[in-house]
């Protein structure tokens, strides 16, 4: 079972959501990210923190992400808040 626990991304925008999930799921770097989907860096980098501000706003756990993520856990997306 995981330490981390499921992140509730239905909070996000598509594109918010497209982003966080490269980023951490599949653990490209913002050029790779900028790269796939044809955007510049600041795109994706705008796009990341708006995403993680509103995931804040949502009262969803973002430590594990900012801090202690890590590639070899994918990121668990659930469609429900847990309640």
């Amino acid at each position: 079972m995981s330490d981390f626990p499921s992140i509730d991304l239905s909070v996000l925008t598509a594109r918010q959501r497209e982003v966080i999930e490269m980023r951490y799921s599949c653990c490209l770097s913002q050029r790779e990210v900028a790269e796939f989907l044809g955007i510049s860096r600041r795109s994706v980098r705008g796009r990341h923190d708006r995403a993680i501000q509103r995931l804040r706003e949502a009262n969803t756990p973002t430590k594990h992400i900012l801090v202690g993520g890590s590639c070899a856990e994918p990121l668990k997306a659930s469609a429900s808040r847990p309640g």
